[in-house]
């Protein structure tokens, strides 16, 4: 649909099919269940120091972020939406697609529980169904690939290195080579890097003569790549608190999140404005510019 204002054509999109039904959605299903899974950093260091010298084997981790009460209201909220589509929808396509994105985050809340409650038979039941079961290919191509390190750091004069490598190969099973198509060459990689720089060159907005950027640099160029997919719902923030050392999109709050401590080099970081605001955030926006405003947030698995 299309109106002439001062000899200029204006575009308005046309009403998205489920448009009466996004924003609810939007509000209890936005969860993204790593976004929980932070924990204490003096009590984690504690943890992994324990581990690496010996004194435990598993180390037990804190999830101070899970609320049980709100998980238990989200599965609610979720099970409700869910109910209500199933008996009122008329577009076919809307409450299917509905129904098993909804399935899919109903199960999210309910790994979530999971771990809250520590029962680990059903955090690997809901993990299944969400992600599906790993390949037998990959994890054997996978472990090969580890053994094959820790093989060529058996014999280091490390004695340190040499008894982790020596332990390593006795924990790790000895898998038959994979059923496994071969990787990619370099010419295909290279291909592959010049064609995301030809589509997504310029959301790289980072100046020539830095090298390495820090938290408050990072932010910066990751605002202008905001300015570029022309959006102003989104923003970034760092994060002075977290425990992570990595730049994270958050869908729930529409935020990119910069570790206070982070710092990138500058190639490295056109890799990450490509992944998190080329892909994560350019997604959502299209999505919900679309006419099935749930492709912002993703169909189920």
């Amino acid at each position: 649909m299309s109106e002439k204002l001062s000899g200029e054509t204006t575009y308005f999109p046309p009403q998205a099919y489920d448009e009466h039904l996004y924003e609810t959605f939007a509000d209890a299903a936005s969860l993204q269940s790593y976004e929980y899974l932070n924990g204490n950093p003096e009590y984690r260091k504690e943890q992994k120091d324990k581990f690496l010298s010996g004194d435990i084997q598993n180390p037990r981790l804190d999830y101070p972020d899970i609320d049980l009460a709100k998980l238990t209201q989200a599965e609610s909220d979720l099970l409700s939406m869910k109910q209500h589509i199933i008996a009122n929808e008329q577009n076919e396509v809307v409450k299917q697609t509905y129904r098993w994105r909804l399935n899919e985050k109903i199960a999210e809340v309910r790994m979530l529980k999971a771990v809250a409650s520590e029962d680990m038979s059903r955090f690997k039941r809901y993990c299944d169904f969400i992600y599906g079961k790993p390949s037998p290919d990959i994890f054997a191509y996978t472990v090969n690939s580890i053994r094959t390190k820790a093989e060529a750091s058996i014999n280091s004069e490390d004695e340190t290195i040499n008894r982790i490598a020596s332990d390593l190969l006795k924990l790790l099973p000895v898998m038959n080579e994979p059923q496994i198509t071969e990787l990619p060459d370099g010419s295909v990689i290279n291909y592959a890097h010049k064609q995301t720089l030809k589509e997504m060159g310029n959301l790289i907005n980072i100046p020539e003569e830095v090298s390495k950027l820090d938290a408050a640099q990072i932010q910066e160029a990751f605002e202008s790549a905001l300015q570029q997919i022309g959006d102003t719902d989104w923003r970034v923030a760092i994060d002075e608190q977290t425990s992570r050392t990595a730049v994270s999109v958050n869908q729930e709050e529409m935020k990119v999140n910069i570790p206070q401590s982070r710092s990138v080099a500058k190639a490295k970081l056109a890799g990450l404005i490509v992944h998190e605001i080329g892909t994560h955030v350019a997604r959502r926006v299209n999505g919900e510019r679309s006419r099935l405003k749930l492709l912002g947030l993703g169909l189920d698995r």
